[in-house]
């Protein structure tokens, strides 16, 4: 409990208030990054930072002070761990159990992959860029039936789907 307590902190430490983390079970973290730059190559920028980030402070040795029963001495013991995170990027008519289960496929790439490091997934059927290691690497398509009507909204999810592209490109000229 302490060390998820801590970890938590950490992660809560390299995001905005405009972002979000959560717990999702076990030793699993959610977090959603939003009102990123609009220009593609800086939010990727961006993104990757955070990601990155976490990443370098999760790795961090902790403290850990456990109290003993009576709570008058305590032990302190030094940990170590490392994070595989998954990066997955969507559009806003993905079904959140398709969005957890690419998250889920790209976190146990990065495990597989030598663990402590950060490997991006995306949702969409569009267009296909390459496979690699047996996750797809998607390439979001925008199309007009997405808008909602609401400019500032539409322009945000415009701004999303640039994100999405400049994060798959990136992860796959990394990989190469």
């Amino acid at each position: 409990d302490l060390l998820l307590i801590e970890v938590s902190r950490r992660i809560n430490s390299c995001i905005r208030e405009a972002d979000t983390a959560a717990r999702f079970g076990g030793d699993e973290f959610v977090v959603m990054l939003g009102d990123l730059h609009e220009d593609q190559a800086e939010s990727t920028t961006q993104a990757t930072n955070v990601a990155e980030k976490i990443r370098s402070m999760v790795s961090e040795p902790y403290l850990l002070k456990i109290n003993h029963q009576d709570d008058k001495e305590h032990l302190t013991v030094e940990h170590r761990c490392t994070s595989s995170i998954g990066v997955v990027v969507f559009s806003y008519n993905d079904t959140s159990e398709n969005i957890l289960k690419l998250a889920d496929m790209a976190m146990y790439q990065a495990k597989e992959s030598g663990r402590n490091r950060v490997v991006v997934n995306s949702v969409d059927s569009c267009n296909v860029l390459a496979t690699n290691q047996s996750v797809m690497i998607l390439r979001l398509a925008w199309h007009e039936s997405y808008d909602c009507g609401e400019p500032s909204i539409d322009q945000d999810h415009r701004k999303l789907f640039d994100l999405a592209n400049a994060l798959i490109e990136s992860a796959f000229t990394r990989n190469e």
